[in-house]
């Protein structure tokens, strides 16, 4: 902080506007992110003086800003702006930590495996064998038949599997604002 002041002692108005001046510098960076609830209610829109934008991917025209001609990463998926980061597409972000920042990545979902099994019983809550444990009668031949798990089903404990185009976390959506000056 550039001045203190005492108990008793007058302030000048011009160190008290430095000192607003400095923590408006060091509260957010130039290039810092942050989540804004645009859509909450009495919530006020950006202010006028151009430090902050919405990141919707346009190219920034501010000649007071150090990030002018450049272009502003499409992190909330807008129309009309560019690519977003890592995408083909304009696309929704989540933000992630890096060492180095910038880059962006497609939704991907871990290689995995799935154990098939057969419900011996017609029912559920039966006894279940692996499917391709051996060739009895009530246990499909690994040989001859094709086997794919096709669609998520409730396993009688966790409730009704929700499916989706995408996967992804629990989340509430926010416009990512990005400080230029």
């Amino acid at each position: 902080m550039p001045h203190t002041f005492t108990a008793g002692t007058a302030a000048v108005a011009a160190d008290v506007n430095a000192n607003l001046t400095y923590l408006d510098e060091i509260s957010v960076p130039v290039g810092g992110i942050i989540g804004w609830h645009k859509s909450f209610a009495n919530v006020p829109a950006l202010t006028a003086s151009g430090k902050w934008v919405e990141c919707n991917g346009q190219v920034l025209a501010d000649a007071g800003s150090v990030l002018n001609n450049q272009t502003i990463p499409n992190l909330n998926g807008a129309a009309g702006g560019a690519d977003s980061p890592g995408h083909a597409a304009k696309v929704a972000m989540f933000l992630r930590g890096a060492v180095a920042s910038g880059t962006g990545q497609q939704d991907a979902f871990q290689g995995h495996w799935h154990n098939v099994y057969v419900d011996t019983t017609g029912g559920t809550g039966g006894e279940n064998r692996p499917a391709f444990a051996n060739t009895s009668a009530n246990t499909p031949n690994a040989l001859t038949q094709t086997f794919k798990s096709k669609e998520a089903v409730a396993d009688g404990t966790n409730g009704t599997p929700r499916t989706a185009n995408e996967t992804r976390p629990s989340n509430m959506a926010v416009v990512w604002i990005m400080r230029v000056k």
